[in-house]
């Protein structure tokens, strides 16, 4: 008779919670309240807080979920589709096709083609150029940007999934996200194990469990009298960042793959700010292109400079004062129309 008492005493404290749960659900829905705790590890990169369009990741930190169509606040105007690979392009697969010719560019958000149809990222736009100009030879130019990635994450991008999609040509893009502030630098970053992510993601649509998860971090984080100012560093350094670059490039080499990195444009200050006149950002970006220029030569890995294509030039970003960092349609035609050249140049487009 205790036992019985006991096992409904149980179920019935069980369904009381699944009501509370469900009415408490419903009320955080109602008023539209969801509360996201901000990251500072992150700062300028929220896709952890967005679990409708990015799974997290032990080993990435973040993944777009393959399969969807995105339109949402945290994107800017558009729809992005997303095929079945976790990729901003079209389906394509594992093995290219015989006589193909496979190039895949690897970077971050300008890559990937914010606020940009897809047929007018730089990917696909070089895509037509060797086709057009080309065509006894097939080309397929696969678009492998994920937005708010570093090179921390793009070489690991690369051993988990670039290399089992046989390219024949690999195009690498960094360093906006590389030079983003953060509490911590990317490598220091500490993820619990993948199953624990995936239970965290699963409880995010619920608004009612992002509401207490954001009370209960912040009192975690803030509760202890510790100052939440802290000093920021870049999210990769630039000796790591260089060291980033040099591994994924052995890395391909060994694979038999060709390797080219591509500067990182920013808006003309001199058309934006004023004669004269910088910022912060254009000098970590000038920082940052610079060690590039340097490195390149020394391991032996061509450089095509798309970054000098953007001094000048005030039709290549809608509003280049405050969006300096991903360009319009215009500078994803000048970056297409720099690679296809100097492709032709260097005679690896025949």
């Amino acid at each position: 008779m205790y036992r019985i008492k006991n096992s409904k005493a149980l179920l019935f404290s069980f369904l009381s919670l699944l009501i509370f749960l469900f009415i408490a659900e419903g009320f955080f829905r109602v008023i539209n309240l969801q509360k996201i705790f901000p990251e500072r590890a992150f700062i300028l990169n929220p896709e952890l807080s967005y679990p409708r369009y990015y799974k997290k990741d032990a080993e990435l930190f973040w993944r777009i979920r393959p399969n969807q169509s995105i339109k949402g606040k945290f994107f800017m105007d558009g729809v992005y589709h997303i095929n079945s690979k976790g990729y901003r392009d079209y389906e394509f697969t594992d093995n290219k096709t015989k006589n193909m010719t496979r190039i895949i560019i690897m970077g971050n958000s300008c890559t990937f083609g914010w606020n940009v149809d897809l047929e007018e990222t730089y990917a696909k736009i070089l895509e037509k150029l060797l086709n057009q100009n080309l065509p006894e030879t097939g080309y397929e130019v696969i678009n492998a940007g994920m937005t708010g990635y570093s090179t921390y994450q793009g070489l690991r991008l690369l051993k988990r999934e670039i290399l089992k999609l046989h390219p024949d040509i690999i195009l690498i893009s960094y360093g906006w996200n590389d030079m983003c502030p953060s509490e911590r630098v990317d490598k220091e970053q500490k993820f619990p194990p993948q199953w624990i992510l995936n239970l965290d993601d699963f409880l995010s649509f619920s608004r009612f469990y992002s509401f207490l998860k954001f009370e209960v971090m912040t009192l975690l984080k803030y509760g202890k009298n510790t100052s939440r100012e802290k000093s920021l560093v870049y999210r990769v350094s630039i000796e790591d960042y260089l060291a980033n670059l040099g591994e994924m490039a052995r890395i391909a080499k060994e694979a038999g793959i060709k390797v080219m990195f591509l500067s990182t444009p920013v808006s003309s200050a001199r058309i934006f700010l004023g004669p004269g006149k910088t910022s912060k950002p254009h000098i970590a970006n000038k920082y940052y292109n610079n060690a590039l220029k340097d490195f390149s030569p020394r391991i032996n890995v061509p450089l095509i400079d798309v970054a000098t294509l953007f001094d000048g030039r005030g039709d290549l970003y809608d509003n280049g004062r405050e969006e300096y960092i991903h360009y319009n349609a215009k500078g994803h035609q000048v970056i297409a129309e720099a690679i296809f050249q100097y492709f032709q140049k260097e005679g690896i487009a025949q």
